[in-house]
């Protein structure tokens, strides 16, 4: 597992090199937590439906923003995955942090 979840991080890596991509992605987090803490407390099924639909827009905004988003979409696919890394939503939300951290914005 901790293979996986290092081999899934570089290849996230891979595709994520420019700022603005990396500050959409590290906004998808955000507002899925936002949204998620929301759904909490109103109990409004709404932000249900915003937490899973705000990855799609954020993150392909940040792609096509670097230019890569053909590619991504391609390698999506390879991986039979929503996401370039070939990884689980969990693993996908936490390199988003991770690559806003690393990378000191």
């Amino acid at each position: 597992m901790k293979n996986e979840f290092k081999k899934g991080y570089k290849n996230f890596k891979i595709w994520h090199n420019t700022k603005l991509n990396i500050l959409f992605h590290f906004l998808t987090s955000l507002l899925q937590i936002y949204f998620s803490y929301l759904l909490i407390t109103e109990l409004n099924f709404l932000y249900l439906f915003l937490i899973i639909l705000i990855p799609y827009i954020t993150d392909g905004i940040g792609h096509l923003l670097e230019g890569n988003f053909s590619v991504v979409i391609i390698m999506s696919k390879i991986f039979k995955s929503s996401n370039s890394a070939g990884v689980n939503g969990f693993y996908n939300f936490l390199y988003r942090i991770m690559w806003w951290w690393e990378t000191k914005f």
